[in-house]
Formats: structure tokens, sequence, C-alpha cells
């Protein structure tokens, strides 16, 4: 599990339980996650305080099978999309054959490096 050296027990207790409970379980909303974490034990703890954690956690929604909307965590908490990040930083591998190049991006780095690609229009 991922060390959370910089915040208080509480909230690396908070923070731990909330990314286990993300990679185990499919959740649509902040509400059925502080239900959940409520039944972990943190009783008191509110919609804004699961909306930190997620900020924290850098969880992104992304569509399931169903076409639903989950969250999703990454267990190396890469760091939020920043539009002021390098390319390479963006990119993690890329593979290709004679017909296709598939470029495999950071966690929520996709669409910037699509951008990034429409805006150089390279010729084929």
């Amino acid at each position: 599990m991922k060390e959370y050296d910089d915040y208080s027990a509480k909230e690396q207790q908070q923070l731990a339980v909330c990314q286990r409970l993300i990679s185990e379980k499919s959740y649509l909303s902040q509400e059925e996650i502080r239900r959940d974490l409520q039944n972990e034990g943190f009783e008191g703890i509110s919609q804004s305080t699961v909306s930190r954690l997620l900020k924290l956690l850098g969880a992104i929604k992304i569509r399931n099978t169903k076409g639903q909307k989950i969250y999703s965590v990454n267990p190396q908490r890469r760091p939020s999309p920043d539009a002021g990040r390098s390319i390479a930083e963006m990119v993690v591998s890329v593979e290709h054959n004679s017909e296709f190049i598939l470029i495999h991006t950071a966690a929520g780095y996709g669409r910037a490096v699509a951008r990034i690609l429409d805006y150089h229009a390279l010729p084929e």
C-alpha cells in the first residue's frame, strides 16, 4: 500500500481505506463511497471529506463495460492532469505495427496527448 507520510494518522487511514474500496468495488457516486467509509469505521465522514480524499488520490471517473462512469484510482497515485507537463511525462509507452500506433498514457492524459497529435497534424 502506498504511504501517505504528509498527512495525519487519521487522514492516512482514510486515504488507504478509500483507495482500497475503490480498487475493490465500482462506485458511481461519492455518496456510495461515503457510506462504505462509514461502514469501515469513519462514522462522521462528510461528502466534502470524500471529495478531498478523491482529489488527493487522483481519482478519476472512467466508463465501465456497462457504460457507467465509475471512480478509478491508480495505485501509484499519479498526479492529476496538468497541461503544463511535457508530452514525454504524459506518454508511458508506444507500440506499433504496420497499420496502427498505440500510445499508452498516464491516467487522465489520453485526451491531452490526442489534442497535441491533432494540433501538429503530421503527414501520413
